[in-house]
């Protein structure tokens, strides 16, 4: 049998033929197998190239691959005619050689032409195909712990959430065209293989770290129940010392903080509950949530005190700061001279000192506004920056 389609390929005429392929025959299927194999090669190379970016062979593959089409089309006519006992005239086989082997030596002329191009695309075929051998083997690596990690850590949320991340990433190999693909997908499959393999190394150890974690809470949560104990005294300091207008905005901090300390108690109880219940993540959750509550709680209570910081310190030296923003708004006079941008930024100058005067104004009342005095300096020192990066960047421009 196998002799029998040995002759149909290169023209035998069946059984009753026993002379073989003609040489004819012979001479065009070798042209042919060598223009196929070197075709493949370079058309996988081609398209790789495209895939990450060097786009030019493609443009110039094109016409040779029309060719390439054409010469395969002839040959497979020539052979399927021979299959069907109406072998052609050898003219017709050398022609259909001579047209192989000319689209042969045209693509071994693209291949040295493009040899920097072609070579750089196997690279990264190859490597990404690497990369997705090694992202299988972590990912097999990974779904042998999650298939064996303890009943009891089975359920915990990380290893649950991981083994679900995991089967994700794996799905991206269904979609995986090309090298981009390949080392986009096998970077996600290795991100969460790792992610798998670290949840269930971590798992035995979470119920400790929940424990530790609530002890800490709830020493920090003495801590902050303390410190709003003292915003009532500093208020008191801020109302004797200055006006109500200095610390309106801050008149439900004390709420705010007794507020966010009992949400965070509330909190490190639940957490003591699920460490009951076996489910320390959960915990650590709440132990998380309970923190921010307590941030909350320190920021309402530091906000009172630094408040009186601040305009003590303005009271005791109330021009300081306004010589520094007036340094500041000639330092911006200067720079706008030396860029030669005084037609656009002068007036706008000139106007932060009228700025500052108005400011200083704050302070020539029975009740000096030392929080407002601060904020309009603030202001205008914010714009000043603004306008002297602008002169700067105009100049380098």
């Amino acid at each position: 049998m196998a002799r029998n389609r040995t002759r149909r390929i290169f023209g035998g005429r069946g059984d009753d033929d026993l002379t073989g392929p003609s040489p004819a025959a012979a001479a065009m299927t070798q042209a042919f197998l060598a223009a196929d194999g070197l075709f493949t090669e370079i058309d996988v190379d081609v398209a790789t190239a495209s895939e990450v970016g060097r786009g030019e062979p493609a443009r110039r593959w094109g016409p040779i691959r029309d060719r390439y089409a054409a010469a395969t089309d002839q040959y497979m006519q020539l052979i399927r005619s021979d299959e069907a006992g109406r072998r052609p005239n050898p003219a017709a086989y050398d022609a259909c050689t001579r047209l192989l082997t000319d689209t042969n030596a045209l693509m071994q002329r693209f291949a040295r032409e493009n040899r920097n191009e072609l070579i750089a695309a196997r690279g990264a075929r190859f490597e990404a195909e690497r990369s997705l051998h090694d992202a299988r083997v972590s990912a097999a690596r990974a779904a042998e712990a999650l298939a064996t990690v303890d009943a009891r850590y089975a359920v915990y949320p990380s290893v649950t959430g991981a083994a679900d991340a995991l089967e994700r990433a794996l799905g991206l190999l269904e979609t995986t065209l090309g090298a981009p693909d390949g080392a986009a997908a096998a970077a996600e499959i290795m991100r969460a293989a790792d992610a798998a393999q670290a949840a269930v190394d971590a798992a035995p150890g979470r119920d400790t770290e929940a424990r530790n974690a609530l002890s800490s809470a709830r020493t920090r949560l003495a801590a902050a129940r303390t410190r709003t104990d003292l915003i009532a005294p500093i208020r008191s300091a801020l109302l004797r010392e200055f006006s109500a207008t200095c610390s309106t905005d801050l008149i439900d901090n004390d709420r705010v903080a007794a507020d966010r300390a009992a949400a965070a108690e509330q909190l490190l109880d639940d957490a003591q509950a699920a460490i009951l219940r076996s489910e320390p993540e959960s915990a650590l959750a709440c132990v998380t949530t309970a923190r921010e509550a307590l941030r909350t709680a320190d920021d309402a209570v530091d906000a009172v005190r630094e408040r009186l910081e601040l305009l003590r310190g303005i009271k005791s030296d109330p021009t300081a700061a306004e010589k520094r923003v007036r340094f500041r708004l000639r330092d911006a006079q200067q720079l706008a001279m030396q860029r030669g941008t005084v037609i656009e930024w002068g007036s706008v100058l000139d106007a932060q000192s009228d700025r500052i005067d108005r400011a200083r104004g704050l302070l020539d009342r029975v009740h000096p506004d030392f929080w407002g005095y601060h904020q309009a300096l603030t202001a205008i020192d914010g714009d000043l920056t603004r306008v002297i990066d602008r002169v700067r960047g105009r100049a380098s421009s």
